[in-house]
């Protein structure tokens, strides 16, 4: 065997080696990506979250030139959508787009999940995080939350509210504590429900996404009356956060990041992060679909991900334990 033919042979022994033990994946001999990718998202269609990840896959679409298809998978107590990231193939070609709904809450409130929903999951990008906010009906003429107390004395047990996060339920249960009064919590069924029932007067409170709020705090319609963010809005300078406000549990904010299957070799995380970012980075991506719609960019490198996924998960824990939530 002549030298070159003995170098090329070792060369492809090597390769071969260092593919099998995991050092390079076989996805990045190729080109990545070489065709199209699926993103499964943890929300419905048509939701602030909904339009952010297909405006994403636009714009993934003409960096890499390969289609990304959204493949919505709410529902199943958020779980659905991350057991089907944790079991897809950690090739690249599958990316998942999850709350923390999906991605931390299910942990602790169920003993079983059928799935490891740590180590089987791969965090990439902590995309946005979406700031909660109170409002009230402007019926109630209240600008304040001293305002809202003096009005639930007036009126008792006769005012309402809706949260559908934890956290959100927890400030009501606290405020209702601190100025003694009895305003009641009533079921969300969504973003759009919660809206109408306060605009038509059904419920006088709703805490949910800001997003959701702009137009009609503007025309007057509501008032905010504090933020779920560690410092103020600079679109609300007047709204107090939840901490000014004097709550002292656990504060769990509502966020978006990308994650793919648990055993994604790092060299592609690196490389979808990069490019992720640097979409984010255009101030016209960010004013378009991030400040315009009320949303925080937090993108940003995948240590800070995992760095933020740990602390989440602490609070999120007490969150569980604070609310009293039954795990099933």
């Amino acid at each position: 065997m002549s030298v070159v033919k003995t170098i090329n042979a070792f060369g492809r022994i090597a390769l071969f080696a260092l593919v099998a033990t995991g050092v390079i994946s076989p996805v990045l001999a190729q080109t990545y990506p070489n065709k199209p990718i699926r993103l499964i998202s943890g929300v419905g269609v048509g939701g602030t979250f909904d339009i952010f990840v297909r405006a994403l896959g636009e714009e993934l679409t003409r960096k890499w030139g390969q289609a990304i298809v959204i493949e919505p998978r709410p529902g199943g107590n958020f779980i659905t959508a991350a057991r089907a990231c944790a079991d897809a193939a950690p090739d690249g070609y599958t990316l998942c787009s999850l709350s923390g709904d999906n991605l931390v809450y299910p942990e602790f409130l169920f003993r079983d999940l059928g799935f490891d929903i740590r180590n089987g999951l791969k965090p990439i990008v902590n995309l946005f995080f979406n700031p909660q906010m109170l409002v009230v009906t402007s019926s109630l003429k209240a600008r304040t939350l001293e305002d809202v107390a003096a009005a639930a004395r007036q009126r008792p047990k006769t005012l309402a509210y809706m949260a559908p996060a934890p956290p959100s339920r927890l400030f009501m249960e606290y405020f209702n504590r601190q100025y003694g009064l009895d305003i009641v919590g009533v079921p969300f069924r969504g973003g759009s429900d919660a809206l109408s029932n306060l605009m038509s007067g059904s419920i006088h409170f709703v805490f949910t996404g800001a997003a959701n709020f702009s137009s009609l705090i503007d025309d007057g319609q509501i008032y905010p009356l504090v933020i779920d963010t560690p410092q103020r809005l600079p679109q609300y300078p007047d709204v107090p956060t939840m901490i000014e406000a004097g709550y002292k549990g656990a504060l769990v904010r509502n966020y978006l990041g990308l994650v793919g299957p648990g055993q994604l070799p790092d060299a592609l995380v690196a490389q979808i992060n990069a490019a992720v970012n640097e979409i984010m980075n255009d101030p016209a991506f960010r004013k378009r679909h991030l400040f315009d719609r009320g949303l925080q960019p937090a993108n940003g490198s995948t240590a800070e991900f995992e760095a933020f996924l740990t602390q989440d998960r602490v609070e999120s824990a007490k969150v569980v334990q604070e609310a009293h939530l039954p795990v099933q």
